[in-house]
């Protein structure tokens, strides 16, 4: 690809070297382009080279680059920016950039006048006062603080400056249940030349070794294994949980045999309606939610806060102290009355941030525990259920014991019968979820030896040396 900018001819492909999938993208003139690919596919390093090279060829038309989140800007988008300018400077032996403001501004401006906004689309209404010629999005199909579809609108919207190459490049792991994915295969249906597609795996990037391909994979369930290495789009279930078999992940363990085997247990709870304990093995680090309590809310008698915290006391009494206790972030006065019924000897922790606790990246965690991918197909779940949980919900109790949760738990849909997407929060079955969700969640990210064995630093745990348990 030859591009002339001012009075040098530059040979792009030949600077930067992009794969076969990346010069199908850069080279399509589609209003609207998506690089649907896997994990280690390239899709930052085409999302930066897609934007700079459409800044250079197309002087003074302001373009941006917009992450998910602020920190997404900062650790992926403006590294990778910094260092395809760099790569450029070095093959031409010119400094392209004439001011980088890293401030709240965030925009690049490069010598040809052309300015590259550097923004996140967390708050799509604070880009309204902004106008682009050509702007790339990452990972717009899995955001998890702003509803994709009216991003896309909005975004699509904001192209409205003249210029030669007008366009949206979507850079993104495929998600079936997207609406967004809908609107691309409707335009490849009606063979829509505005739309163009680039499919890309992890292993057709040559630049990944073939052994880091496993540790890509490493944690993922099988369905996330062909999403997310794979490249694949695949037909949404109607229950969030289709990994979820009774047969493979009922076994015949009772709580009181692993307590006596001196497994260590996690609390989890959703305060007000349900708390599980959950067994550890010690040598696998699977693990099994071997009780449940479940609130019964009937017409006759109704769940109250004190009446949950009388139970739960009992609950807890019975398997004795947790190693960690996991519980809903929205009950601040409700956590501390946990954490001094073990006179703040146990950790009491949450989902902090809104990537923990955004419920639709938590479902895929989950699923990832439920069905892990390996190469050995015989790879068991690392999460099992006791066969002395309750398997359906009684007529006359709203909230759903966990077997049941699991089976039953769906997504909404709309009036034409279209999975939205978005878990249906009906008040019943996930409840349940919820509170297995808080302890997935929370585990992988700051109780790894729950996990896979690896201790990790305490400092922020008061008191964690004292046995002393109170039941009062």
């Amino acid at each position: 690809m030859q591009i002339r900018a001012h009075t040098l001819d530059l040979d792009w492909f030949e600077i930067f070297d992009p794969l076969p999938h990346q010069r199908r993208l850069l080279a399509s003139e589609a209003e609207t382009r998506w690089l649907c690919g896997g994990r280690g596919a390239g899709k930052t390093w085409t999302l930066v080279n897609d934007e700079l090279l459409k800044a250079l060829t197309m002087p003074r038309v302001p373009g941006a680059l917009l992450g998910r989140v602020g920190n997404d800007l900062r650790t992926t988008i403006e590294p990778e920016l910094e260092r395809q300018l760099q790569q450029l400077q070095d093959a031409t032996g010119i400094c392209w950039i004439r001011k980088w403001n890293r401030s709240g501004l965030g925009y690049l401006e490069l010598v040809n006048g052309s300015r590259i906004w550097l923004r996140p689309y967390d708050r799509i209404d604070s880009l309204r006062g902004l106008q682009f010629g050509h702007a790339g999005c990452d990972e717009l199909l899995w955001t998890y603080t702003v509803d994709e579809k009216t991003a896309f609108d909005s975004l699509r919207i904001l192209l409205r400056v003249p210029c030669e190459r007008p366009g949206l490049l979507i850079a993104s792991s495929p998600n079936g249940l997207s609406p967004v994915t809908r609107d691309f295969i409707a335009a490849q249906q009606r063979n829509d030349q505005r739309f163009f597609v680039a499919r890309a795996r992890a292993a057709d990037n040559s630049h990944i070794r073939r052994d880091s391909l496993a540790a890509l994979a490493d944690g993922l369930s099988r369905r996330a294994y062909l999403q997310e290495i794979e490249g694949e789009i695949l037909r949404s279930a109607e229950t969030c949980l289709p990994e979820y078999d009774e047969e493979r992940h009922v076994v015949d363990r009772r709580w009181q045999r692993l307590q006596r085997l001196g497994w260590p247990y996690l609390l989890a709870v959703d305060w007000h309606t349900v708390a599980f304990a959950i067994y550890v093995d010690p040598a696998s680090r699977q693990w099994v939610v071997a009780d449940e309590l479940i609130m019964r809310d009937t017409a006759e008698r109704k769940i109250t806060p004190d009446r949950f915290w009388a139970h739960l006391v009992q609950f807890c009494k019975k398997h004795g102290r947790p190693r960690v206790a996991f519980t809903d972030r929205a009950l601040p006065k409700a956590n501390n009355q946990l954490r001094q019924l073990f006179d703040g000897a146990v950790p009491i922790d949450w989902c902090r941030t809104r990537e923990e606790q955004s419920v639709e990246l938590g479902l895929e965690e989950l699923r990832d525990w439920l069905d892990p991918y390996s190469a050995d197909e015989d790879t068991p779940p690392r999460i099992v259920l006791s066969s002395t949980l309750k398997k359906e919900r009684p007529e006359d109790q709203r909230v759903s014991p966990l077997r049941h949760a699991l089976r039953e738990y769906r997504w909404l849909k709309t009036r034409q019968g279209q999975i939205t997407g978005k878990p249906d929060k009906n008040d019943r079955d996930d409840h349940s979820i919820d509170a297995l969700r808080y302890a997935v969640v929370c585990s992988g990210r700051r109780h790894r030896e729950w996990v896979d064995g690896e201790s990790q630093p305490r400092a922020w745990t008061r008191n964690a040396d004292r046995a002393a348990v109170r039941y009062a």
